[in-house]
């Protein structure tokens, strides 16, 4: 019994590094990395923190640890027009939280993107900015997208902020399951070409 536990805990921490066809991109504080299994420990721990699944309107994980394997990931890398990276800081290496491309969508030139620092100690040290000008770039100048949306809760005013100063601006408010969010969206046109040494999201890999 224990040996097919081993076994099947295993086949689902492999599917973490099933995807690694995406890049790593190379941001001035952080790199997004394809996620692997090094990420599964943090990742549950982040979604069971009830405070930080709020600030998306989320509730916590109430499932195990290997409930939530087997949940969960399959969903990493690039499934179902999905392009989703671990933020790792460039100084140690860290594991500090998660950016992905959703609804991707070649054809019109459009994704959704979304981003967790689940790392308190990192929160105003300018590791999310970076994290989303990395991801932005890459979406614009590697992927060849026009535009970029998300959604943010209309009383998360560091998160819209941070979008702001990525480039972001409002378009309209949808109201969902209770929670009133600001939809935001940032179009390739408007974005300034920055220098060549000051851009972040070249492609390493």
């Amino acid at each position: 019994m224990a040996a097919r536990l081993l076994i099947w805990i295993f086949t689902c921490l492999s599917r973490y590094d099933s995807n690694m066809t995406l890049p790593t991109l190379a941001g001035l504080k952080v790199r997004l990395c394809p996620k692997s299994a090094a990420d599964a420990r943090s990742d549950y721990r982040w979604q069971k923190d009830a405070e930080l699944m709020a600030l998306n309107g989320n509730e916590p994980l109430r499932e195990s640890f290997l409930d939530y394997l087997t949940l969960s990931a399959a969903d990493y890398g690039t499934a179902n027009g999905m392009e989703m990276f671990a933020i790792r800081t460039l100084s140690e290496n860290r594991h500090i939280g998660n950016c992905a491309l959703y609804q991707l969508d070649h054809a019109a030139g459009e994704a959704q993107l979304g981003i967790t620092l689940g790392e308190r100690d990192c929160w105003g040290h300018g590791y999310g900015h970076d994290a989303m000008m990395t991801m932005v770039n890459y979406a614009l100048e590697s992927l060849g997208l026009v535009r970029l949306h998300l959604k943010t809760l209309e009383n998360n005013d560091r998160a819209r902020r941070c979008f702001e100063k990525c480039g972001f601006s409002p378009y309209g408010k949808l109201l969902h399951e209770g929670h009133q969010y600001i939809l935001m969206e940032l179009r390739a046109a408007s974005m300034p070409s920055p220098a060549e040494d000051q851009a972040p999201g070249k492609m390493l890999s």
